[in-house]
């Protein structure tokens, strides 16, 4: 159902890469501010939880304060990027899906 709705949406708006851009063209400047501010919130909300999440995990794991893990997961993931790089974490990335596909697929 979404590929024939990413298709017809390709057909009538060839150049438009994020749906914000088709916002923009359809609905105007104001709708597309409107949906910046909601995906901008939805961002947040969104990458709160995770933050929030991975505390938990980290807490229950290792017995762990939760503010200390919600404070050093975020301090770890910029060391890991600062130090190896960009190149690196999508190497580390692109790795861990290729095992989760394998693994998935045995």
């Amino acid at each position: 159902m979404f590929s024939i709705l990413a298709c017809k949406t390709k057909m009538n708006a060839p150049r438009a890469h994020t749906y914000l851009e088709i916002i923009y063209a359809r609905y105007g400047r104001t709708a597309h501010l409107v949906f910046m501010l909601f995906a901008f919130i939805t961002n947040i909300l969104v990458g709160s939880q995770l933050l929030l999440g991975g505390s938990a995990v980290v807490t229950s794991l290792t017995g762990m304060n939760v503010y200390a893990a919600v404070f050093l997961i975020p301090v770890g993931v910029c060391a890991y990027v600062i130090l190896g790089g960009l190149r690196a974490t999508f190497l580390c990335e692109s790795s861990m899906v290729h095992h989760k596909m394998t693994s998935g697929l045995t």
